[in-house]
């Protein structure tokens, strides 16, 4: 990175973009198929914003410091951490793992005085096992958020006995990014359930020919409908309860 920066030229042009202009393409996972490339509009960003906000506690917060084990190449990465932390001038820590290992992870913690951290479950489950924390890892975390499957009751006890907070989970796809989640600290949290909807107040949907899709899916887990359209750009907010 420092020979990067070296290199680099110290001019720098900015180009007038708008809101729904084209900005990143973020593939998805290929659960169902073949991986399908996501066009991201500008304003893409801004309505993440209140999905990390919210499962971060009010993120973010003096002193905050964001991690995340997973891969900036997918949106969990980038669009759940990187770029949002980026955005409110969070500092954010990285380092190459060549493979997941849960006390290097709270190491990791520990020695850089990371506040904030999105972990999936399966980092989660993992670190679950590690023994004797406190007398190995000196950590304060503020708020760790999860997503991609449900932790459970357990999980979220072992979360609140580790990190002296409860982990806020939430929940949503590359085509429509954190669509739900909790905050503890302002939401009764139910067993199996995220009653933190986040309404999806402007949005852009395409077919796979380019045309616009007249209907648009609801942002609610209640919703199994399957429309065959790719999603480009959202804006979602906080609805109430």
């Amino acid at each position: 990175m420092g020979k990067l920066i070296d290199a680099a030229s110290e001019d720098h042009k900015l180009i007038a973009t708008a809101a729904d202009d084209p900005a990143i393409i973020v593939y998805t996972s290929g659960t169902t198929g073949n991986p399908k490339g996501v066009l991201y509009a500008h304003r893409t960003l801004l309505g993440h914003l209140p999905g990390v906000e919210l499962p971060h506690d009010f993120f973010p917060q003096p002193g905050d410091r964001m991690w995340t084990p997973a891969d900036w190449a997918w949106a969990g990465g980038l669009m759940d951490v990187l770029l949002p932390s980026l955005y409110h001038g969070v500092p954010v820590v990285a380092k190459r793992l060549q493979k997941f290992d849960p006390e290097e992870a709270f190491a990791l913690m520990a020695n850089h005085d990371i506040r904030n951290a999105f972990m999936p479950p399966t980092a989660l489950k993992m670190m679950r096992q590690v023994k004797g924390l406190r007398s190995k890892f000196q950590y304060a975390m503020r708020s760790v958020a999860s997503g991609g499957e449900r932790l459970g009751q357990e999980m979220l006890e072992w979360g609140q006995e580790t990190f002296g907070l409860t982990i806020n989970e939430f929940y949503g796809q590359t085509e429509a990014n954190l669509t739900l989640g909790n905050c503890a600290s302002i939401m009764a949290l139910k067993d199996g359930s995220m009653d933190g909807r986040f309404r999806v107040m402007s949005s852009r949907w395409w077919t796979t020919k380019g045309e616009r899709c007249l209907q648009e899916p609801q942002a609610r887990s209640q919703s199994r409908r399957r429309i065959p359209c790719s999603f480009s750009a959202i804006g979602i907010s906080p609805m109430p309860q």
